[in-house]
């Protein structure tokens, strides 16, 4: 990502719905963390316009109230590398879970080192 690219923006509650729609089409991803309820009537809109101009929404949080074409879950987090009491923390594992519409409708899991071994989010190959 190229830092100087990123733009941060913290529009008021009812200005809220009119400024994402405008960075629709304009950014290829939006990365939102609303901090009110969204009314589904704006939802709707807002996603009608994604699909047509192809840009990506990530919502953060539980603030969203139509569902989503994929969404990403945390459902359980452990650290790794200290001991008791003592030691480094050196990657947390986490079990994210996924589903969505269409092609995304069936329901997934995956477990990921963050950071893994070279810096980047690594798989943890699972045992069965």
């Amino acid at each position: 990502m190229v830092l100087e690219r990123l733009l941060v923006i913290d529009p008021e509650p009812s200005a809220w719905p009119s400024a994402v729609a405008a960075l629709i089409g304009a950014v290829d991803m939006i990365v939102i963390s609303p901090r009110h309820r969204l009314r589904e009537s704006d939802a709707r809109r807002i996603g009608s316009r994604l699909r047509e101009r192809g840009s990506v929404l990530v919502s953060i949080g539980s603030q969203w109230p139509v569902g989503a074409d994929v969404q990403l879950d945390v459902v359980e987090s452990r650290w790794c590398g200290i001991g008791i009491g003592h030691g480094v923390l050196q990657s947390r594992k986490v079990t994210i879970a996924g589903g969505g519409k269409g092609a995304a409708a069936r329901p997934r899991s995956l477990d990921v080192l963050l950071p893994g071994p070279g810096g980047a989010p690594h798989p943890v190959a699972t045992v069965d």
